[in-house]
């Protein structure tokens, strides 16, 4: 049975996904809701009010804060994970030989808790652990960040990381970032809210 939702206590629409602070549903027949408006929406026997933020004939794209949003889904699927290819920089790095230096990353995966990194850490003679000041110069952002896990791959050793600061610019470029991925794609040049990534 395909899930549903009731748009203003009227029209059921089928629910297409909803991962982290992103809903679409489809509607059988078109319907004439407009880029911003405030839906009033009952999902799980729970009703609450929505703002759209794009739309088609038949397609709706809802955004709800993480207030509305972390109560009604799983939590395995909260925090959608965007795949990505980003370079930034990792700093505070303690080399083999004790000084602390600056290393290059690759940023692969986003989402609004954390996000993913591949390094070579034998190419350049580290050894990470911690927390660390990562600096994403594409989307841009910067956080403070805790390594969670370690895998190591073919491609150079893959950190999954969890933000445990990040100002509330660089928070804002995040989240952005992925609902314009939910919705667009990577086909389109995201530009941010906030201009450049600034340092904690």
């Amino acid at each position: 049975m395909e899930a549903t939702v009731t748009l203003d206590r009227k029209i059921t629409a089928e629910l297409i996904y909803f991962r982290g602070e992103l809903m679409r549903v489809s509607t059988p027949e078109a319907v004439k809701f407009r880029m911003g408006q405030h839906v009033l929406v009952n999902y799980l026997e729970k009703e609450f009010t929505i703002r759209v933020i794009n739309c088609s004939e038949t397609d709706l794209f809802l955004f709800l804060p993480f207030s509305v949003s972390s109560n009604l889904q799983d939590p395995r699927r909260r925090y959608p994970r965007i795949p990505v290819s980003f370079k930034g920089l990792l700093s505070d790095v303690s080399n083999n030989e004790g000084a602390t230096k600056t290393v290059p990353v690759t940023v692969i995966d986003l989402s609004h808790r954390g996000l993913a990194f591949q390094v070579n850490t034998d190419e350049h003679g580290i050894e990470l652990q911690g927390e660390y000041q990562l600096i994403n110069f594409d989307l841009p952002l910067a956080a403070k960040v805790l390594i969670a896990n370690i895998v190591q791959t073919r491609q150079g050793d893959r950190f999954g990381c969890e933000f445990i600061q990040i100002t509330t610019e660089n928070d804002q470029n995040l989240r952005s970032f992925i609902l314009y991925r939910q919705i667009l794609g990577d086909q389109e040049t995201f530009d941010s809210p906030n201009g450049a990534a600034k340092l904690i």
